[in-house]
């Protein structure tokens, strides 16, 4: 039913009445005063079971929307049980000895009938419905068994998670109860640490070392590309563009090895701190100077390597105290390093325990 501009209620209601009165007419119910009052079922003609319905009954019914038919089947059960039986004895062709089980009433929910009436009836009701009441609409919106989806979430965490770094490419673990008959593999989310070399990237490129990607650069096929969002102190958080995959064959893996590039296709060292000096402060504490800033924080951990010519010493390091941000107080490590006051040094600083997270969504094959 629907609303005619400038109609007003008495006339709205009206026109109701008259539309109610016809559709009652072209079912052989007598008219009513009211159309909200119930309508009682027509007893049965004698015979009227072999008499074939006129088409305008059949066309009438697979225009009702699903509330109308249900109201039908409730107020003429032994028309609706005709109607249906037509249908079926059409979609069959004319036979003397089938039997037709007919479908219970619609009580609560529309139920497109059963048996020989089958999808050929789903097809002739889409086709010809038409939801003609503004003021009595349902939505029937569901989602068919086969198309449910089975995804799961997983978070990735650098601090916990990594298993190795190889080349400035992290080894993640993947947890065990989601490493087998992977189907599809999509990043919900990245936060990575802010450092000199992503300042003024709008953009970077991720990669997976256990699968080849579908995104194409200029250089090299990779899983998708990471739009800069908001930074948030010394984090940025990215949002991936194209990150998914879909597998043919499902994946089963136990760890991912990430990577990150810049727009040109190098990779991105999420680690490396470009030390320029080490010094000492009034009270013996190492002062580590940087060329970039730092981006650090009191309590992070470093790794410090330091060339002392015939040999390599390497040691795990704690930030005391930020200075600026080119500057920052470590504890005094144990190497020789401790002993020098002043100087450039063959040393290199990477950081450890990053903050950064990914998270994925995983679909596994049913």
């Amino acid at each position: 039913m629907s609303y005619v501009e400038g109609e007003n209620t008495d006339d709205l209601l009206q026109r109701k009445i008259l539309e109610r009165s016809n559709m009652d007419q072209i079912f052989m119910k007598p008219v009513q005063d009211s159309p909200v009052q119930g309508v009682q079922d027509q007893p049965p003609v004698q015979g009227s079971q072999s008499q074939p319905l006129p088409v305008q009954f059949i066309e009438k019914y697979l225009k009702f929307n699903p509330e109308e038919k249900r109201r039908f089947s409730l107020n003429n059960p032994s028309l609706y049980n005709t109607i249906i039986e037509e249908l079926n004895q059409r979609l069959k062709g004319p036979s003397t000895t089938t039997t037709t089980t007919l479908p219970p009433p619609i009580v609560s929910e529309p139920v497109s009938p059963t048996g020989a009436l089958g999808s050929s009836f789903s097809q002739l009701y889409n086709n010809n419905y038409e939801n003609d009441d503004d003021n009595d609409s349902t939505s029937n919106e569901s989602i068919h068994p086969t198309q449910k989806t089975n995804y799961n979430y997983i978070s990735l965490d650098f601090r916990c998670d990594v298993k190795d770094i190889k080349s400035g490419a992290f080894v993640l673990r993947v947890p065990i109860h989601h490493q087998k008959q992977i189907t599809y593999l999509e990043l919900e989310s990245c936060i990575l640490p802010m450092m000199p070399v992503l300042e003024n990237e709008s953009y970077i490129y991720i990669d997976f070392a256990e699968f080849e990607g579908d995104y194409v650069t200029s250089r090299r096929k990779v899983y998708g590309k990471l739009i800069r969002g908001k930074q948030n102190d010394s984090f940025l958080h990215f949002l991936p563009e194209n990150c998914k995959k879909t597998f043919i064959l499902p994946l089963n893996v136990t760890h991912l090895t990430v990577s990150f590039y810049t727009y040109d296709g190098e990779p991105i060292n999420l680690q490396y701190l470009d030390l320029q000096s080490i010094s000492k402060n009034e009270k013996g504490q190492s002062v580590l100077h940087t060329k970039c800033a730092h981006y650090l924080s009191e309590g992070d951990s470093l790794i410090l390597s330091n060339n002392l010519g015939n040999k390599i010493i390497v040691e795990k390091i704690k930030v005391l105290e930020i200075l600026d941000k080119k500057t920052y107080i470590i504890n005094s490590p144990h190497s020789a390093l401790s002993h020098q006051n002043t100087g450039q040094l063959d040393a290199t600083v990477e950081k450890i325990d990053l903050k950064c997270t990914l998270t994925l969504k995983i679909q596994h094959k049913l």
